[in-house]
């Protein structure tokens, strides 16, 4: 799963957006991740949210130069 991660903010906890709404993604949302999720991000949005965070399609992510494919 491709995730994007904010680079270099510190000792804060990261912010994450993660790439899809499928079964994995979902499945890492209830599982959890040591990181702030801010949103996920779809190629071809179809949702305004999915599990209570904000979706974005792959052009609209928020302060996206402050954050790197991982």
């Amino acid at each position: 799963m491709k995730m994007l991660i904010e680079a270099g903010k510190g000792m804060g906890m990261k912010k994450v957006f993660i790439r899809g709404t499928d079964k994995i993604a979902r499945e890492l949302v209830n599982y959890g991740v040591n990181a702030k999720i801010e949103g996920m991000v779809e190629s071809y949005k179809k949702r305004e949210q999915c599990m209570g965070f904000p979706v974005y399609d792959g052009e609209n992510i928020p302060d996206r130069r402050e954050f790197f494919p991982f």
